[in-house]
C-alpha cells in the first residue's frame, strides 16, 4: 500500500457532512447541472461528492449522486 492509504479497513471509516446552500433553488437549475463538494479525507483518500439535482442522463428525473476519489493516480494498483 502506498502511505496515503491505511493498510488496516477499519481506518477506511470516516464520516464527512456537506450542507448544499439553497437546495429548494438548485432543483429548479437548468439540467444538466452538477453540484461538486469542497474536497475532504476519510481513510488517507481525498474525495468529492457530485450531485446531479435532475440526474446525469436524460430523461433526467431522478437526483444523481456520486462518490469520487480526487488522487486516483496515488492510490495502490488494483484498489477499489
Amino acid at each position: 500500500m502506498t502511505d496515503n492509504v491505511p493498510a488496516d479497513p477499519d481506518a477506511m471509516k470516516g464520516t464527512h457532512r456537506w450542507v448544499i446552500p439553497n437546495w429548494s433553488k438548485a432543483i429548479y437549475a437548468p439540467k444538466g447541472t452538477r453540484l461538486t463538494s469542497e474536497k475532504f479525507v476519510v481513510g488517507g483518500v481525498t474525495w468529492r461528492i457530485l450531485v446531479y439535482p435532475h440526474g446525469d442522463r436524460d430523461p433526467y428525473e431522478q437526483v444523481g449522486v456520486y462518490l469520487c476519489v480526487t488522487d486516483a493516480d496515488k492510490l495502490p494498483d488494483g484498489w477499489e
